[in-house]
């Protein structure tokens, strides 16, 4: 399909997208889906002690980021 209509696999499914919503609904989407992604990166690299759920799994990204000598993560952007 995608050579069919001279589109990228992106392309297309932006096609695909824009029949059921509009770009603003799109794109507000988009930025709700990262902010999502940002807050877990964020809370996993800043938080301390054990993972929820039953396992009583430690959390370990905090300790790894401090010994490659990373600050705390505030803010992450794309580019």
């Amino acid at each position: 399909m995608c050579d069919y209509n001279g589109l990228s696999i992106s392309g297309l499914m932006m096609h695909n997208e824009l029949a059921l919503r509009s770009k603003a609904e799109i794109d507000a989407g988009f930025a709700r889906i990262w902010q999502v992604m940002h807050d877990g990166i964020e809370r996993g690299m800043n938080t301390e002690g054990v993972l929820p759920g039953p396992l009583n799994v430690p959390r370990r990204a905090v300790a790894l980021r401090r010994q490659a000598g990373f600050p705390a993560i505030t803010s992450l952007t794309i580019r």
